[in-house]
């Protein structure tokens, strides 16, 4: 039985720039966050979902913001 290769370990720190996250690995290469790779692996009806949901609790936090005038 062949024992498998573990693949090479690196370390890349975590950075933001612009609100925007990604991971700089010791070379200078900029990699994708984890949240970013999950955000655009979605599917388009989660998506559409989720921007759904933000218009519906905006429009609930700005008329709960008029009625406290």
């Amino acid at each position: 039985m062949e024992k498998t290769k573990q693949l090479p370990h690196y370390y890349a720190k975590p950075t933001w720039e612009n609100n925007i996250g990604y991971l700089l690995y010791s070379r200078r290469i900029i990699l994708p966050g984890v949240s970013e790779i999950l955000k655009t692996t979605k599917p388009k009806t989660e998506k559409q979902r989720l921007i759904n949901w933000q218009k519906k609790s905006r429009q609930n936090s700005s008329q709960s913001n008029f009625s406290n005038c």
